[in-house]
Formats: structure tokens, C-alpha cells, sequence
């Protein structure tokens, strides 16, 4: 499913009456990257509330995962991690070291977004 939803948000869907033709990343605003992710994000709670989830229960975990990283200030940030290639500190998020270039492993696909 992740594959999925990133794909779209990145590059647009194949089957769009506009043609379909994937774009990459870099291609789209973050306007238009905004739009597809506010699609995303509405067609899974419409899923959600399909099956009994409330907008209570929405806002509660709202308010938890934006406090989860300590600070409630309406943003997600994740928490740096070690390189396994040399031991830097990396900015959470970030795909590669910017030391050495090692991959990082991700345990959150949200990261990525």
C-alpha cells in the first residue's frame, strides 16, 4: 500500500484522464504534491469512517503523533539516527548519510514523504 500512496503523491496516477503520464518527482510543485497527498489522506479516512472510526478518535491521534516527537507545534519530525556506515549523526528523514552516503534505513515510511 505504501508504494502506492507514494507513487501517486510523487507521480501522479497512470490511469488520470489528463493523459496519465508518469512525471517524477522533481516535475511536480510542491502544489501539486500538496493536492495529491490531501487526496491520499481523504480517501483513507473516508475508508476509516466507513468502518466506524470517529473524528474524535482522528483528532486524539492528531494530538499524539504531533506530540510524539516533544513538541506540539502541528509538525511531524522524526528524530535523527546513526549512520551504520560511520557513525554520523543524521537528520531524520534523510535518505542517505551526508557523510559517507550510506543508505538509512527507514522504519517509517512518512519519513520519506
Amino acid at each position: 500500500m505504501w508504494d502506492l500512496v507514494r507513487g501517486y503523491v510523487s507521480h501522479g496516477d497512470p490511469d488520470a484522464p489528463s493523459g496519465g503520464a508518469l512525471r517524477g518527482a522533481h516535475e511536480l510543485t510542491l502544489e501539486e504534491r500538496y493536492h495529491r497527498l490531501l487526496l491520499v489522506v481523504e480517501a483513507m479516512w473516508s475508508i476509516l469512517k466507513e468502518h466506524g472510526h470517529t473524528d474524535d478518535e482522528l483528532r486524539d491521534r492528531i494530538r499524539a503523533l504531533d506530540a510524539a516527537d516533544g513538541a506540539i507545534d502541528g509538525r511531524r519530525s522524526f528524530p535523527p539516527r546513526r549512520c551504520r556506515g560511520c557513525g554520523s549523526l543524521v537528520e531524520g528523514g534523510r535518505v542517505r548519510c551526508q557523510i559517507c552516503g550510506a543508505r538509512m534505513e527507514i522504519t517509517n515510511p512518512f519519513e520519506m514523504l
